[in-house]
């Protein structure tokens, strides 16, 4: 299998208790500000 993408900044922090910041960090993706932009 393999790890969904992550955006750091929507994800709660208890997600630390169970994931590794590491792993989330692994995967993160960058959404800019402005889903405008897009």
């Amino acid at each position: 299998g393999a790890a969904a993408y992550v955006v750091l900044a929507s994800t709660h922090e208890r997600a630390l208790e169970i994931v590794p910041r590491e792993a989330l960090e692994q995967h993160a993706v960058d959404v800019p500000p402005d889903l405008g932009l897009l």
